[in-house]
């Protein structure tokens, strides 16, 4: 069998992931400073975790607890060349959607040019580099340069379509507070497979998923749900598991694939009672009790849960970016059954788009 070659990408091996977790700590600097969009933080640290690669290396942390990555056939993928083994490092896929590939990535900058980093790309398996792209993750001040980076893998075809900014924030466990009590008519509870239709129907993101792929993600990962009893009778905790399937799902708060806690919904005539927060904080307990970070990754434009999880004790940690990539003059109209949930939800960008296009 041949050897890799060292300017290419290697599938890191399972039992390789605490001693690949552990190595990204090296990147972390003792204080920095990350601007974009809306919001500017200044970060102090000593010597705990942070930025470029804290998101990978939470995964590793993650599927080292579930074993999740087997949900999607994923794979951690660094530099081949030992020299560069922790310089670089993928996950993928990260998404259940095969007309989109799905991805995240960091590099040490300082140790890899551009140049380095587009060889080592070229050997990912699985992605072609004409075709549309989603990058879930990657830290904020690469996001140009693999702009760049994509147009020489796509040879000038595939271009930034949409980005969003996201604040990661952490909750210490020091801080985490007590779970609250719930209004009288409400209890705990968790989520298994059979709620992966409905919680896939409150996603916005579900163009990237499946129901298959969410039933499986809540069958072996954590949740936490608030359930609304259909009669008056009293339930208590030790019985709410029980009664769960006649009852009415209100809210609830899920770890997700990429291994923060999120996807938190309340249905609407069931909001302003402290739902959205109670289930926060019943899973925050649950993902710290598993000896795994609190995270939770936020779209810095949606202040009211900004502001909740602020007030819940989480600090702001990094930012990192959600970047779209499509190639030139992408038809979304030809890909409607797909692409429906995003063309729903980003119908100005292409307008603009299109517009693009055709002056071009």
């Amino acid at each position: 069998m041949s050897q890799p070659s060292s300017q290419s990408l290697a599938v890191v091996p399972p039992e390789e992931y605490q001693q690949f977790a552990d190595a990204l700590l090296e990147f972390r600097p003792h204080s920095y400073q990350v601007s974009g969009g809306s919001v500017s933080h200044s970060y102090q640290v000593s010597g705990g975790p942070v930025p470029h690669s804290y998101q990978i290396e939470i995964m590793l942390r993650g599927h080292l607890k579930f074993q999740h990555f087997d949900l999607l056939n994923s794979a951690l993928y660094a530099p081949a060349d030992a020299t560069l083994r922790h310089q670089l490092a993928v996950v993928a896929p990260v998404g259940a959607g095969k007309e989109i590939f799905v991805f995240k990535i960091f590099w040490n900058e300082d140790s890899l040019s551009d140049d380095e980093v587009c060889q080592l790309l070229l050997t990912l398996p699985g992605v072609r580099w004409n075709e549309p792209l989603l990058i879930s993750q990657i830290p904020t001040h690469l996001r140009t340069r693999m702009d760049a980076i994509l147009l020489k893998l796509s040879e000038g075809e595939l271009h930034l379509f949409t980005t969003m900014i996201m604040e990661v924030l952490t909750l210490a466990p020091a801080d985490i507070p007590p779970v609250p009590e719930l209004p009288t008519g409400y209890y705990y509870g968790t989520l298994d497979g059979s709620y992966g239709e409905e919680i896939l129907k409150q996603w916005s993101g579900a163009y990237i998923s499946t129901v298959d792929s969410v039933s499986n993600i809540l069958d072996t990962l954590p949740s936490a749900a608030v359930f609304h009893r259909k009669n008056s009778q009293n339930i208590h905790d030790e019985g709410a598991s029980d009664c769960q399937q006649n009852d009415e799902l209100v809210s609830h708060s899920l770890y997700k694939f990429v291994s923060d806690l999120g996807m938190t919904y309340t249905k609407e005539n069931h909001r302003r009672k402290g739902l959205a927060r109670a289930a926060t904080l019943q899973l925050a307990h649950t993902v710290d009790k598993e000896s795994l970070p609190v995270v939770c990754i936020i779209n810095e434009t949606v202040t009211r849960s900004m502001n909740m999880h602020l007030k819940l004790g989480y600090k702001p940690y990094t930012k990192v970016q959600i970047a779209h990539y499509f190639p030139r003059g992408f038809d979304f109209k030809r890909k409607v059954d797909r692409f429906r949930n995003f063309e729903e939800s980003y119908s100005k960008n292409i307008r603009k788009w299109e517009e693009t296009w055709r002056e071009n």
